[in-house]
């Protein structure tokens, strides 16, 4: 998409909203608008990309820009129904560059609505302009579940079981109560549910141990306490 740098009227208030309903969901949106009355140049930044993904219980927001002139700051500005925006964030922004620049936060104090997000961008006069707006849509999902039984674990031998997990590989590490690895593996999960032995080495003393699994790109962390006889 061509960002359009021309000089836009103070008071002409244009909403963009874009709605892409997918698994995980996500939203984006571009560009900024004039959000002061007396601007006396073109938009000081330009917003390549403005987008957010619900993972797990948080949303992932992620933006990029392809220039930007005395760039302060971003205002992360979160709303429940689109109109009034509250600020959750401040991220400094470039100063002046001519290279691609790439921003995220991590809200992980969303609440489970429809969320609408947009960027204040704020430069070093305090003159601002906004992002369009970003819309996640709230759906209720299946909670992600990591079991081990039996537990305590007998004979160095263990069925793990995972639910409503994403398909894909996954990192297996024990930690004894020191933090030190004990073992590694891994897990190829071929479907939203399973069960899998797992033989763990025969020289680990009894005792307790915390399970951790983790997709491999660290988006799913689930830990478990196990005990070992």
């Amino acid at each position: 998409m061509k960002i359009n740098t021309a000089i836009i009227p103070g008071k002409i208030f244009r909403v963009l909203l874009i709605v892409i309903m997918a698994i995980p969901f996500t939203a984006q949106a571009q560009n900024f608008y004039d959000a002061t009355d007396d601007v006396a140049g073109g938009l000081p930044v330009s917003l390549v990309s403005f987008n957010a993904a619900k993972i797990n219980n948080n949303v992932r927001l992620n933006w990029s820009t392809s220039s930007e002139y005395n760039n302060s700051h971003f205002n992360i500005q979160r709303s429940l129904n689109g109109r009034d925006f509250n600020i959750i964030a401040r991220v400094a922004g470039s100063g002046t560059s001519y290279v691609n620049n790439m921003y995220s936060l991590t809200d992980s104090l969303a609440p489970n609505a429809n969320l609408y997000y947009r960027l204040q961008q704020v430069d070093w006069d305090g003159k601002s302009s906004l992002s369009a707006i970003v819309f996640l849509k709230y759906s209720r999902q299946s909670t992600i579940e990591l079991s081990v039984f039996p537990n305590p674990v007998v004979n160095h031998t263990a069925m793990i079981g995972l639910r409503n997990v994403p398909v894909g590989m996954y990192t297996l590490t024990l930690k004894n109560m020191n933090g030190q690895n004990v073992f590694n593996g891994t897990l190829n999960q071929t479907g939203s549910s399973s069960n899998v032995q797992v033989r763990l080495p025969a020289n680990l003393h009894p005792g307790l141990y915390v399970l951790d699994i983790s997709t491999t790109k660290g988006q799913i962390n689930l830990t478990q306490k196990i005990f070992i006889e």
